[in-house]
């Protein structure tokens, strides 16, 4: 049960640009009732995704039970942003999910640079995209950084991916995605 909420706001500029879109964001209500884990399924712009972001972080519930017990729950929380209107009220969607994420279709080989190689450089690149309505990587930004080689390296594996588009009522719409790409050394 919601207890508290605030609009999504996002700033001043963006009122200016006369844009109607939606946002939704999944998040975890954990035991305490906070949300937690808050992520963008559906982006519109990226002010407006971070202000939905924000407000999705200030809702506050009653916490979930199951048998008398607090347990965490999955939410879907929906922003329409409309016109000049800089705010969004949040509209917490029904049970379940109402989206089917994307699914890669293709298997890319991603390579190790040999200077990364011989300088034993590993770890997991965090990559953060966008898969479109076309199921193509777009918005591909880095989130995690292990070093210029490895990260360039998996920059361009993810933007060769192709993915089967995530869809909402049998109709394929933009979903946010993130990847590791982890480089592992055996030797």
């Amino acid at each position: 049960m919601l207890l508290y909420s605030e609009p999504a706001v996002c700033a001043s500029r963006m009122r200016e640009t006369d844009a109607e879109g939606t946002v939704l964001v999944a998040a975890i209500v954990g035991t305490d009732g906070l949300p937690t884990g808050t992520d963008v399924l559906i982006p519109y712009m990226r002010s407006f995704d971070l202000a939905a972001i924000r407000a999705t972080n200030q809702l506050r519930f009653k916490p979930a039970t199951f048998n008398g017990i607090a347990v965490p729950v999955r939410i879907f929380v929906e922003f329409t942003f409309l016109n000049d209107r800089g705010t969004a009220l949040p509209v917490i969607m029904q049970r379940g999910n109402p989206m089917v994420p994307p699914v890669a279709i293709n298997t890319i080989w991603v390579a190790y640079p040999k200077k990364a190689r011989k300088n034993r450089q590993r770890g997991t690149v965090v990559i953060s995209l966008v898969v479109t309505q076309e199921g193509l990587p777009a918005e591909v930004k880095l989130i995690r950084s292990v070093g210029k080689e490895l990260d360039e390296s998996a920059m361009r594996a993810v933007k060769r991916m192709r993915f089967k588009p995530a869809s909402m009522n049998n109709k394929p719409v933009p979903a946010h995605v993130t990847i590791d790409v982890s480089f592992l050394l055996y030797y």
